[in-house]
């Protein structure tokens, strides 16, 4: 029991009864320090175990902390179990940190909770710091085991202060065991994680039970438990299998914690592989080999070139030549030659060239004539012609040089010329069902042939600037913004406006992508993180996706064909944890637009 004991050279076992715990403190080996009495040996020590802290030493509170041992800053709070004193009558060096064995009352009111040593550093510091722990309460007993073993030196007479005591929740994290996957009904199972101030998992039973709650309203998911009692419980999720986002909330008492939960769509693949981990992957283009192709931005301002497959899978390809400098998400097109074309800036000849790049990855590069340079021409979109040549289109920043702004052709040989020159910088370049290129041009919609010769149309009450349109499945072109941010409208290879179809949106779709796929036109909406598809009848479907909006974070999504012509869409950091998700299989699905 606490009282004097003669200090030893190797370990004094303790025992001592506390605030209804029992237990033993094992006091460390000591070796006398200069200054020791001759002839008194080691000593004595005074023991004292308490509910209180000793006279002068300040009660462990919230958020411990000091230089010597760090501890991190927390909402948890620290409870004090008991406070350990020792005395010594003679000047010693203790070769560690006394260890002490817990047998907890027999209400075991601590489980759940992590169980730490502290020692008390007295003025000028006066702070407490953790030297030894974790150890959880489990069943009766708890054994703290030292972490802090470096010898400590004790002047005679002079109080040696440590504390028992316990930490509670500090943080909250909750998980689902998979993503929600729209088209079949499941069972998900939420997770929570559950740590202490110092970062170290609770687990086991709680002593304040965690609430659990859900946001949703649309009745799509039920939760069939809303209280954990336990760490290591999980709580089943419902769900109808219909498109919903809401949000599940943890807490306890002050302590709270959110996870947002967006349905996805079926068939994800997540893309791993990429040579940067936060690269952004925009356009891609669906190539003959079966594999994906896409550009984004490496490291130190280099162009990356990456080969996807359609399981998510990344073989990158880095454009070595010193001149080609960052060109971001750059387009992207399959050639007739069995080659992946795309575009990068070339400071060497001050405007875009264009890259050829083999299933292998072998890079070619082909730069423009002298009015492209001249211009510092920039090249927009790339599209396979109906020549088997790839046609694109050029904006200058120098738009007074002539023959740099308009459309151009490289041969499968890589021969690049100017085609036609423009006014406007041309955008939306189409390779229409009638065998010639179409694209807008300011206002107009202009038909370009093969050999050159161009036409322009107008579109009659246009309200908005024409832009991003396809040959849809019943061989009209198909364009969104036209009349409005909420219309697409269908007109012929004649110039004419065939039908207007208007878009159930809540919100002013920004659509950043178009293609025709079977018998639907499929569109990508950043504003609300959604695909759109829409028959030649005008019937519209929206799909909900992994949204950045989870975050905060609205960014563009991208929509290509894949295998079979299935749509397959691109989308931008999820959560911060992949720079692209390839979901394809969009089937018919009873789908609103939140």
């Amino acid at each position: 029991m606490p009282g004097q004991y003669v200090v030893q050279a190797t370990p004094t076992t303790v025992p001592f009864s506390s605030g209804g715990f029992t237990g033993t403190l094992a006091l460390p080996g000591a070796a006398p320090l200069p200054g020791a009495s001759p002839g008194a040996g080691l000593g004595l020590v005074t023991v004292t175990v308490t509910t209180a802290p000793p006279a002068g030493v300040p009660v462990l509170q919230r958020g411990i902390h000091s230089q010597k041992f760090p501890v991190r800053f927390a909402t948890g709070s620290n409870t004090p179990l008991m406070y350990i004193s020792l005395t010594f009558t003679q000047p010693i060096q203790l070769g560690g940190v006394p260890g002490v064995t817990l047998t907890a009352p027999s209400s075991n009111a601590y489980l759940g909770e992590n169980v730490y040593l502290g020692s008390y550093e007295p003025p000028p510091s006066n702070l407490w710091g953790s030297v030894a722990g974790p150890a959880v309460v489990t069943g009766a007993t708890a054994r703290l085991d030292i972490v802090y073993s470096g010898s400590i030196s004790v002047a005679a007479l002079h109080p040696v202060t440590f504390a028992v005591y316990e930490t509670g929740p500090a943080s909250l994290s909750l998980s689902l065991a998979n993503p929600l996957v729209m088209g079949a009904p499941s069972t998900d199972q939420v997770a929570i994680s559950v740590r202490d101030q110092y970062g170290v998992s609770i687990t086991g039973g709680l002593k304040v039970p965690i609430q659990l709650t859900s946001d949703d309203t649309t009745g799509r998911t039920a939760l069939t438990a809303s209280v954990f009692s336990n760490a290591s419980q999980t709580a089943p999720l419902v769900f109808d299998g219909k498109g919903v986002r809401f949000t599940l909330t943890a807490s306890e008492g002050a302590l709270q914690t959110q996870f947002a939960c967006v349905s996805s769509l079926p068939k994800e693949n997540l893309v791993s592989g990429l040579a940067q981990s936060n690269g952004v992957v925009g356009d891609a283009a669906f190539g003959p080999d079966g594999n994906f192709w896409t550009t984004f931005s490496g490291n130190y301002g280099s162009s990356v070139i990456a080969k996807i497959s359609p399981t998510g899978n990344v073989t990158s390809y880095t454009d070595t030549t010193p001149t080609v400098i960052d060109q971001g998400n750059a387009p992207i097109a399959a050639g007739s030659d069995g080659n992946i074309w795309t575009t990068f800036f070339d400071q060497s000849y001050f405007s875009g060239v264009l890259i050829r790049v083999t299933p292998s990855g072998a890079i070619s590069e082909f730069p423009g004539p002298q009015s492209m340079q001249q211009g510092s021409s920039d090249i927009g979109q790339l599209v396979l012609g109906p020549d088997g040549a790839m046609w694109f289109t050029l904006s200058a920043s120098d738009p007074y040089v002539a023959d740099s702004v308009g459309i151009g052709r490289v041969d499968m040989s890589g021969h690049v010329s100017v085609v036609a020159a423009t006014t406007n910088a041309p955008t939306s370049l189409v390779s229409g069902p009638d065998g010639n290129l179409w694209f807008q041009d300011g206002a107009n919609i202009d038909k370009l042939t093969t050999s050159g010769a161009l036409t322009k149309y107008t579109l009659p009450g246009a309200t908005a600037t024409p832009s991003r349109f396809v040959v849809g499945p019943d061989g009209q072109f198909w364009m969104p913004f036209a009349y409005g941010t909420k219309t697409l409208v269908e007109f012929s290879t004649s110039g004419a406006v065939v039908a207007t179809h208007d878009l159930p949106s809540t919100l002013n779709p920004t659509i950043e992508s178009v293609i025709a796929s079977g018998n639907y036109v499929y569109f990508t909406d950043s504003q609300s993180e959604s695909v759109g598809r829409i028959d030649v009848l005008g019937n519209t479907t929206w799909y909900p996706t992994y949204s950045g909006l989870v975050n905060g974070f609205q960014g563009p999504l991208y929509i290509v064909k894949g295998p079979s012509n299935s749509p397959y869409l691109s989308s931008q950091v999820v959560l911060n944890e992949s720079p692209l998700q390839f979901g394809a299989g969009l089937t018919p699905l009873d789908l609103t637009l939140w």
